[in-house]
């Protein structure tokens, strides 16, 4: 027990670490640590660095947290959908936005669809690039497959896309009508 927490203490330590990649590289462990023990303590502290200003450190936060919820669903972190949510909100980097969707797709794909109304209402659909568009297309056929009804809102999305310059969205886009038949 004693050399658990001299464990949990180091890699706390770690993750608090004023170096960016040390932070970056100790996330990227705990994301291959299967051992709820381990990871329980540090989680809050993983939380807090969704909060860093250096992109490594987020897009690591998020990658790990979304592989702490496949293995313990929100056990660890109940509220991760709140948290991934408000980091969306603010985040600039392009793959970090991906991941912390797709964390939040996973977690609570209501709040997932009410993030797509609001980036239609807002008309900034349009500025994604292709790595989230197709994790959006996702979630668009995911939903209209389980909620037929929400096709009709959804299907704004799909013209912004299919107007877009991306070439990986646009083919996604004809898979994706394809399959909303």
């Amino acid at each position: 027990m004693d050399e658990m927490i001299l464990v949990c203490n180091s890699l706390r330590n770690d993750l608090l670490h004023p170096n960016e990649f040390i932070r970056g590289r100790t996330m990227r462990l705990l994301s291959r640590t299967m051992y709820r023990g381990i990871l329980e303590p540090l989680a809050p502290t993983v939380v807090e660095n969704l909060s860093h200003k250096n992109a490594y450190v987020r897009r690591n936060a998020v990658s790990c947290l979304y592989v702490m919820f496949l293995n313990f669903q929100s056990e660890l972190v109940p509220d991760v959908d709140e948290h991934i949510e408000k980091l969306l909100q603010t985040e600039s980097d392009l793959s970090t936005k991906r991941n912390a969707f797709l964390l939040l797709f996973n977690a609570n794909q209501q709040k997932a669809v009410d993030y797509v109304n609001q980036l239609i209402a807002t008309d900034q659909i349009e500025d994604m690039g292709d790595i989230m568009q197709l994790v959006v297309l996702e979630l668009l056929r995911k939903t209209c497959k389980y909620d037929p009804s929400q096709k009709s809102k959804l299907m704004k999305a799909i013209f912004f896309f299919s107007n877009s310059k991306s070439t990986s969205g646009n083919s996604f886009i004809l898979f994706s009508l394809k399959s909303l038949r």
